[in-house]
């Protein structure tokens, strides 16, 4: 059989809440496996995001901050592997600090990954706490056609 697979979000999201019990009770066997190097699971950036816009309803009632903790401690565990890993834990802590949507975190540290590539938004407001460089279209197309 193979040992690799990829993680789809309602594995990670029964393993973090632990819920529904049968479900939550396979996915930590599934990733106990994992910490013993039987299998190994890979986990895609998306998915990520994901987990945290359907955590992020109401009805978990899970904090930013609870929620990135709970991210960053799943994305420590051995035979989890992740996409993109320094991205995503710098994207957790600027979604956790800063009072910023998660998404708008992830491609601001992104960004930051690819030799500082600037981002074109009109939501200055998130990407103003964040360490990428952030144009309106405007001021690009302004100073192109100077």
């Amino acid at each position: 059989m193979i040992n690799r697979f990829f993680a789809d979000t309602n594995i990670i999201i029964r393993l973090l809440t632990g819920e529904p019990k049968e479900q939550a009770y396979k996915a930590r066997e599934l990733f106990l496996l994992a910490e013993e190097g039987k299998i190994s699971i890979i986990v895609d950036p998306i998915i990520i995001a994901e987990i945290i816009w359907v955590l992020s309803n109401q009805s978990y009632g899970i904090s930013k901050y609870d929620l990135a903790i709970s991210l960053q401690k799943f994305l420590k565990l051995d035979g989890v592997f992740i996409n993109e890993e320094n991205v995503i834990n710098d994207a957790l802590n600027e979604f956790m600090n800063n009072n910023v949507d998660y998404i708008d975190a992830y491609l601001s540290c992104l960004a930051k990954s690819k030799s500082n590539t600037p981002i074109v938004t009109w939501n200055l407001k998130h990407f103003k706490k964040m360490p990428s460089e952030n144009y309106k279209p405007e001021e690009i197309i302004s100073s192109i056609n100077e």
